[in-house]
């Protein structure tokens, strides 16, 4: 089975900084499973929930490569055990996906549920997480 390369690229030109080209040599190394975490600093939008951020945090922390959690664990995790929907909100408002790793967060039957880069995509990055720790 081949690996997963998908990558959109902007209408705009963007000049290349130090911080880009990082990002992009990560980027890179992921999708050749050479690196399982991500060594940035993330930017969010002005006003972004704090709930939202909450959620990535205890995401990160919490649910290594390779590993899945499901969206009410999540909720649970952060205090709101009655907010999954919520928890899956804040997936697809995920403005670092990969970084951020959401297609790691499952149902609590263990059914995929939703992904913005579609469902597809989410089956191959963690098929291909699962392939790299064996």
């Amino acid at each position: 089975m081949g690996g997963l390369v998908q990558a959109r690229f902007l209408n705009r030109y963007t000049k290349p900084t130090r911080i880009r080209s990082q990002g992009a040599l990560q980027f890179w190394e992921y999708l050749a499973r050479e690196r399982q975490t991500w060594e940035m600093v993330l930017l969010y939008p002005e006003g972004f929930s704090p709930f939202f951020l909450e959620v990535y945090e205890r995401l990160l922390q919490d649910v290594p490569y390779g590993d899945t959690l499901s969206y009410s664990a999540l909720a649970t995790r952060v205090m709101r055990p009655n907010s999954p929907r919520a928890v899956g909100l804040a997936m697809s408002k995920n403005p670092w996906p990969l970084v951020v790793p959401c297609h790691r967060v499952v149902t609590k039957t263990g059914q995929l549920g939703g992904y913005g880069g579609g469902i597809e995509n989410k089956r191959k990055l963690l098929e291909m997480e699962r392939r790299s720790m064996d």
